[in-house]
């Protein structure tokens, strides 16, 4: 005979009173009678879920993760409810209608811009827990990434301490705007790398204080919001030498006739164009292209340094 009994369609809240009593062929016994009881669940509800974040954001959808909460309250989690906010609103606004199973849910229909926070409910059968800590705000945007870097630098000119290159942008800046560039070089007998520039909005530099006639090697890297790109191509190996110079020499002459009668003043200018036997034959100003009467001669074909040089016209 059992000696146990359910009693259903109390009301959950009220108080009850049970009592019980034995009855054999004689007669019934007297009552045993309970204590007050509640009608409630045997549980309660779940804490709430920790550690919820953005994983991924784009201009109009976010992804939230998040993980279970400490205590289930005695009974098995049924589903996940996620709110959101934006960064000046007062409410809060559910991202799913109904409860989701999975840590993680996908708010789209975000505007392009905005700033959102989130925060997660746990639910069981005794109901929806307290919220989570909302994770930071986020912002609704298309992901940044490091940008490309610059192709292979050129060598535009070079002096015995220096030498300038030049660059193209990168053909991807990552999604955000070029701040800047890095100039790095180092010695084609050595390994480790010198910074040229640590960030330079132009396109072209001019690095200094380099050893005349030792070889030299270039690389550029692309700066975004996000970072350094990875370096560019190397330059090929390239000397500082002497580049090509202009020089102009003005001198005023008399010249007088047998009997000193008639005098002319006359003034002779003179354009010399000297560079090493090696470098190339222009400037930053222009590229110099000898005309068809204007012979072109070596004046040395060692390398030199420095020194002081006399140059004689025949005229």
């Amino acid at each position: 005979m059992a000696t146990t009994c359910k009693i259903t369609k109390l009301l959950k809240g009220n108080e009850y009173l049970f009592r019980v009593r034995a009855v054999n062929k004689y007669g019934e016994g007297e009552n045993l009678e309970s204590e007050p009881i509640t009608a409630m669940d045997p549980f309660t509800i779940p804490s709430p879920p920790t550690d919820v974040e953005v994983t991924s954001a784009t201009n109009e959808a976010m992804t939230i993760c998040w993980k279970r909460p400490a205590s289930d309250g005695g009974c098995r989690i049924s589903g996940y409810i996620t709110e959101k906010r934006e960064k000046h609103g007062i409410r809060w606004v559910r991202v799913n209608k109904k409860p989701v199973y999975d840590l993680r849910v996908k708010a789209s229909g975000l505007q392009k811009g905005c700033e959102y926070e989130f925060r997660v409910f746990a639910e069981n059968a005794a109901g929806l827990s307290e919220p989570s800590l909302p994770c930071p705000l986020t912002l609704a945007e298309d992901p940044k990434f490091l940008p490309s870097p610059p192709a292979k630098p050129t060598i535009v000119d070079s002096t015995r301490s220096s030498i300038t290159l030049s660059w193209n942008k990168p053909l991807f800046d990552g999604g955000a705007a070029i701040t800047g560039y890095k100039v790095e070089f180092r010695k084609s007998t050595e390994e480790d790398w010198a910074v040229g520039v640590y960030n330079t909005e132009k396109t072209t530099f001019t690095v200094t204080g380099l050893t005349s006639g030792a070889e030299y090697i270039f690389i550029v890297r692309s700066i975004n919001k996000i970072g350094i790109s990875e370096p560019s191509p190397e330059t090929n190996p390239e000397k500082a030498l002497q580049g090509a110079y202009l020089y102009c020499i003005s001198q005023t002459v008399c010249i007088c006739s047998r009997n000193r009668q008639t005098c002319l003043f006359a003034t002779l200018l003179l354009l010399l164009l000297c560079c090493p036997q090696t470098s190339r034959w222009k400037s930053e100003l222009a590229t110099f292209i000898p005309a068809p009467h204007v012979k072109v001669t070596p004046i040395c074909g060692e390398k030199v340094t420095g020194g002081c040089f006399f140059l004689k016209l025949n005229v």
